[in-house]
């Protein structure tokens, strides 16, 4: 045994049992979501002169074989990679084992930003969307991030008829 500079004992041991659990361990935590997620429909919201709102109806997937029991949700929409509109909302939902549940967000934005997105696109024809949140739960968050591509003429598929 050797000793160290304070005259303690020191024991020679190997850190890598320790270093290989944690990697093994997190790489079984990151593997397989257990939700996701998918943008359904965006509705207008009642707005006022400085403040846009949506209605952002999404389609929640539980990928598990237990309920998901859901107390909330807050998200960022993302256009372009920046974020347009942020939201939360506090209602509570389940989602049954293998199945999907919806949910509405309304998401609010400042019109100015709205106007700057709208200028900067303006000659763009495809958009890249993306939405990250995280779906709130009993004791903890399921983080989610889901992105794609639409064109301008696919737009019109998430509006719901009658708006």
């Amino acid at each position: 045994m050797a000793v160290g500079s304070k005259g303690m004992p020191q024991t020679r041991y190997s850190m890598r049992p320790v270093v290989l659990f944690l990697a093994a361990w997190l790489a079984g935590c990151a593997s397989e979501p257990v939700v996701d997620v998918y943008l359904v429909s965006i509705s207008p919201a009642p707005s006022t002169l400085f403040e846009q709102r949506a209605e952002l109806k999404l389609r929640f997937q539980n990928l598990q074989e237990a309920p998901l029991k859901a107390t909330g949700v807050d998200l960022r929409l993302m256009v372009n990679d920046r974020q347009i509109a942020r939201g939360v909302d506090n209602t509570a939902f389940t989602i049954p084992p293998l199945s999907d549940a919806t949910a509405s967000v309304i998401v609010s934005s400042s019109v100015f930003d709205t106007v700057r997105q709208l200028l900067a696109m303006k000659d763009v024809q495809t958009f890249s969307y993306g939405l990250k949140g995280r779906l709130h739960t009993p004791g903890t968050s399921r983080y989610f991030e889901k992105s794609g591509e639409i064109g301008r003429t696919g737009l019109s598929t998430l509006a719901p008829p009658g708006n």
